[in-house]
């Protein structure tokens, strides 16, 4: 590269992440958990920790943004292991591919393994995306590997000219890059052939918490998540903290009464649809939402705060386990927020239309069209006219868990 190149390193332009480790290499991997967070999801309070361990590490939700007077752009990338978990997700996909109509109508089984080798190439169920001055441009890397060190290229348009006036001030050009939702991705450097790099200041936040679907499974694009395009919405920094496979864990949030500066503008919270794959005692997943909802409470009395009640899916190959107690837990999480003046209850139901065209995997995972839903219909319950109550700090109450819990019934 010739002399005029200018360099930084890159995680001073990182948004979306709680804390970042630094290695002796120069790299840096953005944690979007605090470290008490992570202490919890791989200890044995945690239903997987091994599962979430790997889950925890991925970017999701995490963006490089920055402005730039550049007509070209670098970035150091070095991407983490692919986790069992996104493998199993990305396979189900294409299992899903391979029995949807238009292989369906294939003369023979080879025919149609040629039609899935030529559509799973052209597939992309993760990777590195950007936008420019606010409009999507697509992909910028795909074909990730295991390990692998990659320079990721931006061409970006001369910056423009603002309005005439008495000296000529070009407007630079907003820039931002989206890191991988499906797996862990450290940075490096970035490099621009202009004069100005500059970070974008931080938002206020948006905390998502959240399964595999807020995480942003198999929708192609990091951008596209349903949390994402919330953010952009509502013009928040977004802080994700969907881990594939999760369930409500009340222990998850204690780390962050370590850290009383850290309040979101709004909570969202997405968790329940995991419970139908195991063996759950109704009692005991009762009183872990009511001991969620209880510690989000005690931490952020005024914050306004959504609980999501599971979006519809198919049973598709994983059918409910005969031991759930799945069919009860939008009931619990009714139960669970009705004391709390600062949360709103989202039937979740009403977010996502029951048509399999909007499933990426055709029983549970969104696509694109399918998050895009969600969010949308998501800001409509974030208007403040939506809202009966005026926002005051909610009281904590003691929690009891009834006996009858396994008879219990509410409407929604």
């Amino acid at each position: 590269m010739s002399s005029n190149w200018m360099f930084a390193p890159a995680d001073v332009f990182l948004h979306g992440c709680l804390s970042i480790e630094k290695h002796a290499d120069g790299w840096v991997s953005p944690q979007r958990f605090l470290p008490e967070q992570r202490a919890v999801l791989e200890s044995c309070l945690a239903w997987h920790p091994g599962l979430y361990k790997q889950m925890a590490a991925c970017t999701s939700g995490v963006i490089l943004e920055f402005l730039t007077d550049a007509t070209l752009v670098t970035i150091d990338l070095r991407f983490g292991e692919e986790p069992a978990g996104t493998a199993s997700s990305r396979e189900l996909v294409e299992r899903h591919m391979l029995q949807d109509g238009c292989l369906d109508q294939a003369q023979d089984q080879a025919q149609a393994q040629n039609q899935l080798h030529i559509r799973k190439n052209s597939q992309v169920f993760d990777g590195v995306s950007y936008e420019v001055n606010g409009h999507h441009k697509g992909m910028l890397f795909a074909a990730m590997q295991d390990g692998q060190t990659t320079q990721v290229h931006i061409a970006l348009p001369e910056s423009k000219a603002s309005p005439a006036c008495l000296f000529e001030v070009k407007k630079p050009t907003r820039v931002r890059v989206y890191l991988p939702a499906l797996r862990a991705c450290e940075v490096r450097t970035i490099g621009c052939n202009g004069t100005l790099l500059e970070p974008r200041k931080k938002k206020e936040s948006l905390l998502v918490l959240g399964d595999s679907i807020t995480q942003g499974f198999v929708c192609s694009n990091p951008a596209h998540a349903w949390a994402c395009q919330l953010a952009r919405h509502k013009k928040l920094d977004l802080i994700n903290q969907g881990i594939g496979g999760q369930v409500f864990l009340p222990q998850s949030l204690q780390g962050f009464f370590a850290y009383p500066e850290l309040v979101p503008h709004t909570v969202v919270v997405a968790l329940g649809i995991n419970y139908r794959y195991e063996s759950c005692r109704a009692q005991q997943v009762y009183a872990d939402i009511q001991q969620y909802f209880a510690t989000i409470c005690k931490l952020w009395p005024t914050t306004p705060i959504y609980a999501l009640t599971p979006v519809w899916h198919q049973d598709g190959p994983y059918p409910t386990h005969k031991n759930s107690c799945f069919e009860q837990v939008s009931e619990f999480i009714q139960r669970a927020v009705a004391p709390y003046s600062n949360i709103t209850l989202v039937d979740g139901a009403t977010l996502l239309d029951g048509d399999t065209r909007l499933l990426a995997d055709g029983f549970e995972h969104p696509n694109k069209a399918g998050h895009t839903q969600i969010a949308e219909r998501l800001v409509g319950y974030m208007q403040p006219h939506r809202h009966s109550h005026k926002l005051r700090p909610s009281t904590v109450p003691t929690l009891e868990v009834p006996a009858s819990i396994g008879q219990m019934s509410f409407d929604l």
